[in-house]
C-alpha cells in the first residue's frame, strides 16, 4: 500500500483529487497540504514515508511546486521517490531537470491522470 503527498493550494481541486485518489486500492493514505510550509512540516515528520508526491507547480503563497520539487530532490530518502506535477503552464524542460517524474497540464485529464499514478507508482515497485 502507498502513501501520497498531494500540495495542492486550490482546496476545491484538492479535495477532488484527493478523493479520486482515496478510490485506489493500492493507496493507503493521502496527505494534503495546501502550501509549501505544510508541506515542509509533513516532510519532516520522521514516522512519515510518502510513495509518490503529487505536487501543484503554481502554489500560493510563498515558494512554489518547483522550489518544493527541488527541496525533496535534496533529501536522501525520496531522492528516487516519483513526482507528479500539475500546472496551467508547466516548463517541461526545467521540470525534467528538477526531477519532476511527470507533469500534467490544467485543467487535467482524469483519465490520464489515473495511468500516470498507477504506471508511476508500479515502476517504483520494479
Amino acid at each position: 500500500m502507498k502513501k501520497v503527498l498531494l500540495v495542492e493550494d486550490d482546496l476545491v481541486l484538492g479535495s477532488t483529487l484527493k478523493n479520486a485518489l482515496d478510490l485506489h486500492d493500492w493507496i493507503e493514505h493521502v496527505e494534503v497540504a495546501s502550501n509549501y510550509n505544510q508541506a515542509l512540516e509533513l516532510l519532516m515528520q520522521k514516522e512519515q514515508k510518502f510513495d509518490l508526491f503529487f505536487i501543484d507547480l503554481d502554489l500560493f503563497p510563498g515558494k512554489n511546486g518547483l522550489e518544493l520539487a527541488q527541496y525533496i530532490r535534496r533529501l536522501s530518502r525520496y531522492r528516487e521517490t516519483p513526482i507528479l506535477s500539475i500546472g496551467h503552464h508547466p516548463n517541461l524542460v526545467t521540470i525534467g531537470q528538477l526531477g519532476h517524474t511527470q507533469c500534467l497540464k490544467k485543467p487535467a485529464d482524469w483519465f490520464a491522470l489515473d495511468e500516470m499514478i498507477e504506471s508511476l507508482l508500479k515502476d517504483e515497485e520494479s
